[in-house]
Formats: structure tokens, sequence, C-alpha cells
């Protein structure tokens, strides 16, 4: 029987090699096959008490932390490597642990690395360390390239230095922003906030036109609303789930949303109802929307409202569909609220461009405005300040029942 053999073929060029001479050759090169494998493992696996402290980070800082992640011996050797054995592609390598230097010199540290003990609220329990005001603002406007807003948005607050004083969340995309945040009363009485948001968003955003909803105070030892700064970018900053048109093939406007009540104006005129007690007189009231989730509703609404029964915003539109099914005056005034004023923007703006709803009234603000407008005008009451034009305005009491539901994690909220 003749000799076994193997056949190589590399590069169009054939050579013949015994059995017993590939044996051979694999017996030679076995201990430099090990010594190579032995070293990559040993690469790989972190040292003992290692370990360098990075910032870890998506590509719009949104996660607000340092952690200490193992210093690899592959990483130290190939820089190219450091980014992916070490932290992913959020590592920036050494540079995040080189000091920055602030406008006089010295040591500023970036906005992700506020001290724990001088934060808006304690590590452990997450309740606040001072009272705080609370702050919503947003705006349909186009925006080209969200990414690039979010950067230099970011960018700005580094140069800012460390925020102890302020927490938050602002989403930026192709329809505007949206940004609910808060911020400590100590240094309320030293700036006026919405001099420097104005400011501020004519410079990185194009527009001063804004309108900032002023929401509660919550004091020291309250749950904190939010827990870091993160501004990301997002597709929307509502999500509607509607078609990219209208039923009439035209693209969507939100500024063509209805009617704007002020407080004050929206208690005026849904006070003129309120005296109805019988069912065949509420027959007759104006359609009076609560455009919120059920769970929001089941807390508390306004007397004689019509909730849509949703569990998320993005199934509005059916119950919208059905709630306005039966009105055959196109000119009939259709009141509509939420809990800030934003997802009324969206509704307001379906019932007028897909059912031709020509007098679509919001309230401003939402619910937090309103409670805000009557315990204003309790105070002047209290006070002795309340004159006939406010007193007329207000009536007896709230037209609002129950609670404003709040998420205790606003900055997993985006349906203010």
């Amino acid at each position: 029987m003749g000799k076994r053999k193997l056949a190589v073929v590399y590069d169009q060029m054939k050579f013949k090699i015994t059995l017993h001479q590939a044996r051979s050759l694999f017996i030679f090169c076995l201990p430099v096959l090990m010594l190579g494998s032995t070293r990559l493992v040993a690469a790989l696996v972190p040292t003992r008490g290692c370990h360098r402290t990075v910032m870890r980070r998506s590509p719009y800082c949104n996660k607000a932390f340092t952690t200490k992640y193992p210093t690899h011996a592959l990483a130290s050797r190939f820089p190219p490597l450091r980014s992916i054995v070490t932290v992913g592609h959020m590592s920036q390598g050494r540079d995040e642990e080189q000091k920055v230097k602030g406008p006089k010199g010295g040591y500023k540290a970036p906005i992700y690395r506020v001290p724990p003990e001088q934060r808006l609220f304690t590590a452990e329990e997450g309740l606040l360390r001072h009272e705080v005001q609370c702050f919503s603002l947003y705006h349909f406007i186009p925006i080209e390239n969200p990414d690039d807003v979010v950067a230099r948005i970011h960018e700005t607050l580094q140069n800012a230095g460390p925020l102890e004083h302020f927490s938050g969340t602002m989403y930026v995309s192709p329809e505007g922003f949206n940004a609910q945040f808060s911020v400590s009363n100590k240094i309320l009485s030293k700036i006026d906030v919405k001099s420097v948001i104005e400011d501020a968003s004519s410079r990185l955003l194009g527009t001063s036109n804004l309108d900032l909803n002023y929401g509660v105070i919550l004091p020291e030892g309250s749950p904190a609303p939010f827990k870091r700064v993160r501004i990301v970018s997002r597709t929307q900053i509502l999500t509607d789930g509607l078609p990219p048109t209208t039923s009439k093939d035209t693209p969507w406007n939100w500024n063509d949303s209805g009617q704007e009540l002020d407080p004050s104006q929206w208690h005026a005129e849904l006070d003129k109802y309120r005296s109805s007690n019988s069912k065949e007189e509420d027959d007759n009231l104006p359609l009076l929307l609560d455009c919120r989730n059920k769970y929001e509703s089941d807390a508390g609404s306004f007397q004689r409202s019509k909730p849509l029964g949703t569990q998320t915003f993005s199934e509005s539109w059916k119950s919208l569909d059905d709630a306005v099914s039966d009105i055959k005056n196109k000119d009939e005034p259709v009141y509509m609220f939420c809990t800030g004023g934003i997802r009324c923007v969206k509704a307001g703006a379906y019932l007028k461009q897909n059912h031709g709803l020509t007098n679509v009234r919001r309230l401003r603000h939402g619910i937090i405005g309103y409670e805000k407008w009557i315990n204003e005008v309790d105070s002047k009451s209290t006070n002795g300040e309340i004159n006939e034009k406010t007193e007329n305005n207000i009536g007896e009491s709230s037209l609002f029942e129950g609670e404003n539901f709040i998420f205790d994690q606003r900055d997993a909220n985006e349906e203010a």
C-alpha cells in the first residue's frame, strides 16, 4: 500500500507533503501555539486590583456615572483595542482621566462627575437635599440635525462645569424639543431662569420663542423627580404612532392645533356650564376631552370630562375618532386638556386636520398651569387682594376634581 498523501493548495501552487511530514510540522509548532494562546488569555484576563476609573457614557452622555473598569494587558499594549476591550465604544481612554482646565485654570469636573455630596439628592434614598422648582417646556420647530444640536448642548453644559443645582431630561427631534427639569431654589434667587433658557435656546436651537411652564415646588426630603442630566435625540419628542401624513395626504402641522386658552379663560368658559345638573342638560354641553391615559384620569379630572381611556398616547386616535363621531357641526367647540399641554398639541392637530373641526380649544400649560393659577387666586383671596373680575372668573372652587397624576421619575416620562 502506497503512502497516503495530503495536498495543500495555496496561491494556485500545489505542494505535496507526506502525512508523516505534516505530523512532524504540527508537533514542532505546538509549543509556539500553546505559548501564544497562554499570553492571549493572560492579556484578556484583568489583573487583580488593577482598575481604571472612566466615564461610561453613550454618544449623548445619557449615563451620568463614573465606573471602575479593569485594565487589561492587551488594551494597554495595543491602544487601538483599548476602547473595544475596556469599555466598548464609550471609552475615550486616558483622556477621560486627565483634569480639565477651567477658564481660570485648575480642575473643572465635567457635568457627569458632580460629587455625590453636592448633588440635589442623596445617593442612597434619592431624596432632595434642597427645595427645588420644577419646570417644563416644549416647542414644535423643524430641526434638521438633532444629533448636532444635542452635541452643541452637551458642549455648552460641559463648559459650564458641575451642575449640582440642576437635573432633568431633554429630548430633541426633527419635530422640535421637549424638556422637563428641576432647579434648586438656592440658585433661583441669583439667576433669571427664563432669560437664561431663552438665551441658550436662541444660540443652540435658533429660537427664543419659548413658553416656560412653572410646575410644582418640591420641598427638601421629597423624592427627586430627576436623578441625572439627560439630553438625547429621538425620532419624535412625543411618540404618537401616527402615519406621516393626514387623511388628506398632507404633512402634519403641529402649529395648527387649535386655540390655546389661559387657565382663567378656560375656567370662565367651563364655569358657564357647571350649574347644569340634569342629564338632559348634560347632553347639550360642549365636548370636554381628557387626553391623558386611563390611570391618570382615574386619579382626577375636570368635571364632566370624557376620558379617552387609553394606556399609551399612541392609542388616542381611535378613541378620538369615536369621541367626535357624533359631531355634526364642525364649528362646535371642543375642549381638551392634558397634564402639561404637549399631548393636546398633537390631539388638537389631529381633530382639525383629520376631522375638519374648526373650534378646538386647548388648556394652556395643562392641569399643571390650571392648578398653579387656582393656587394664586386662592392666595390673593386669602390676603384680601382678589378683585371683582378675578372673583367672577374663579366661581366657587376649582373645576378639577381629584389629584393630578405626576410620574415619580419624570426623566422617564415624555407624556407631559
